[in-house]
């Protein structure tokens, strides 16, 4: 006798164990309900102040758009900076100055046979 009591009190302690932990998984659902709520509302709220603001909307993406360009236009300098900083190791510069004067003279050419 004593031992079916005392599986009935370990089999009830179980079962505590079991429905605090039901307990606290339902206080959690309730709590991520109350989050996607708030979190919905702010999202309609967000498509309202944007259907009621037009202007503000074609504003910010004027001002994103801007910053992309700008952004796009320093990092491709700074880049092309190294770039160079690195050709100038393996590239001599007198080739360039060669070439820019060659091209210099087919330009006077070219000016001195119109010109007559």
């Amino acid at each position: 006798m004593d031992e079916n009591r005392n599986h009935i009190k370990k089999v009830i302690g179980e079962m505590d164990k079991i429905t605090e932990k039901l307990n606290e998984v339902n206080t959690l659902n309730r709590k991520l309900e109350s989050i996607a709520m708030h979190l919905e509302r702010a999202r309609i709220h967000d498509v309202l102040q944007n259907f009621n603001h037009p202007l503000r909307v074609i504003g910010i993406n004027f001002l994103v758009g801007l910053s992309r360009g700008l952004g796009l236009t320093v990092g491709t300098a700074i880049i092309l900076g190294f770039l160079a900083i690195f050709l100038k190791q393996f590239i001599s510069l007198p080739i360039v100055g060669e070439y820019i004067s060659d091209l210099l003279d087919y330009v006077q050419y070219y000016q001195d046979f119109k010109g007559r």
